[in-house]
């Protein structure tokens, strides 16, 4: 059921917002799906990770994650791997472990959280949580994300087909886009640990944390505060992730 709405004086905006919601209807059918461009309707987590702060603003959608968020611990994989789409319909070998997609598994739940104030879901996703932070800490020995790539941020301006639009600069890398994510992530997994009362794991994700977005910023980042890639995707994700120091 429908539980929020909103209404400007700008007739193209509440149109923008009726479209929100009417693309919401449309893709949150026992599953969130994608794409209704191709006859694919599959579970892809990176557009979901991207809703999931809109979807209970508009609907009631308590019980539709609450049954997701358990479809993702179905297709993790024993070494704490998130699928890119859940439910996983290409197996334990398909499409696995990619930033931003694989990490909706933790950012939802939390997204959801922040709405309803429940922690059921968060002490019942607990482990799963821990053990995806985990593997991306052990494949990430430096802290800065290099096994993950596709898709990225794949929908970037350099995909735009447009005569006399530029074709390059817009692509943020892979390194880049997944340590961001890394390090959100694992503060999002400090955040479940302290509101769930398991005030070690708290501290110990917290400082990790940190660790990360030090590493990316000794990485990546220059003096003057500009990010190597120098794209507007970088920038947005950093400042939203809180990545960069305040200076």
């Amino acid at each position: 059921p429908e539980v929020g709405q909103f209404e400007s004086s700008s007739p193209l905006v509440n149109q923008l917002v009726s479209n929100i919601l009417w693309t919401q209807r449309g893709n949150l059918m026992g599953v969130p799906t994608d794409c209704p461009q191709r006859d694919e309707r599959l579970g892809w987590m990176g557009d979901v990770q991207a809703f999931a702060g809109t979807t209970p603003f508009q609907v009631d959608a308590a019980a539709f994650f609450t049954k997701w968020v358990r479809d993702t611990r179905d297709s993790q994989v024993d070494d704490g791997r998130f699928p890119s789409m859940s439910p996983q319909v290409y197996g334990p070998d398909g499409f696995y472990a990619d930033a931003a997609w694989a990490d909706a598994a933790i950012i939802s739940p939390w997204r959801v959280y922040e709405y309803y104030g429940d922690t059921r879901m968060l002490t019942e996703h607990y482990d799963a949580a821990r053990r995806w932070v985990d593997w991306i800490h052990r494949s990430s020995p430096d802290l800065i994300w290099r096994a993950g790539g596709f898709p990225g941020d794949w929908l970037n301006g350099d995909r735009v087909f447009l005569e006399g639009y530029p074709r390059t600069g817009a692509n943020t890398p892979g390194p880049e886009f997944g340590t961001m994510f890394f390090a959100h992530s694992t503060e999002i997994r400090s955040k479940m640990a302290a509101v769930t009362g398991r005030d070690e794991d708290a501290e110990r994700y917290g400082r990790l944390s940190e660790d990360i977005k030090s590493a990316f910023n000794g990485e990546f980042v220059g003096p003057d505060g500009h990010i190597a890639s120098n794209t507007q995707g970088t920038y947005a994700l950093a400042l939203r992730f809180n990545v960069l120091p305040d200076d």
